[in-house]
């Protein structure tokens, strides 16, 4: 049987839009210029949206990113790239050995307002949110986990090992592109890139106590 193939034009209203600016409820930044309007070609097969985008190479964005986040004297701590249903969002996150705050995120935002590579890959109308990683961060690289062995952590296995693809348990060991999580009765070794999403399960009540003393 053949699938009738429709295709409808939409406008979508483009421009820049950052977390740190909607928490301002300023949904654009001081003396940023806003896109023109870009129209979207969507293809409907059936039921089935196909939303068309150019491929996002990560890599490019973190060449683009990281010098404009390094003269904040801060750090690209990871990227994500979530395909919307109407623009991407480029998800950026920063940390500095200090702590980044809300003011670099605002500062790093607005520059990479500016960055006309970055258009180059995702297009005009794309959202940029800035943020740090928070309390329960989730790592992007290997080497970020080896500052954090002891502490608990949520993994999910991108395929099943021995049909389980979620792990919590403690961070044991990292060595030689592997990370040993302990939970009550297994050892797992893995890869990095064996994980889907690797998150730190903070021992909240351990900050609480390490707060009031620090008071």
């Amino acid at each position: 049987m053949v699938v009738p193939l429709f295709k409808l034009h939409l406008r979508c209203d483009a421009g820049w839009s950052s977390l740190v600016a909607r928490r301002a409820h300023n949904p654009k930044v001081v003396g940023s210029n806003p896109a023109p309007a870009t129209t979207y070609i969507y293809f409907f097969c059936g039921a089935y949206a196909l939303f068309l985008f150019i491929e996002m190479n990560k890599d490019d964005i973190e060449n683009i990113v990281k010098p404009v986040i390094n003269r904040h004297e801060c750090d690209l701590w990871g990227i994500e790239i979530l395909r919307g249903r109407k623009r991407p969002t480029l998800r950026v996150y920063i940390e500095s050995d200090i702590g980044a705050g809300i003011d670099d995120c605002e500062n790093v935002s607005k520059d990479l307002n500016y960055e006309a590579e970055l258009e180059s890959i995702l297009g005009e109308d794309f959202i940029l949110e800035v943020s740090t990683p928070g309390i329960e961060r989730r790592f992007f690289y290997f080497d970020q986990l080896k500052e954090y062995i002891g502490e608990n952590f949520k993994i999910k296995l991108r395929e099943p090992l021995d049909g389980i693809k979620n792990i919590n348990g403690h961070l044991s060991e990292c060595k030689d592109d592997f990370l040993s999580i302990e939970t009550s009765n297994l050892e797992y070794k893995l890869e990095f890139n064996d994980m889907e999403f690797c998150k730190l399960e903070p021992n909240f009540e351990k900050i609480m106590k390490e707060s009031e003393h620090a008071k």
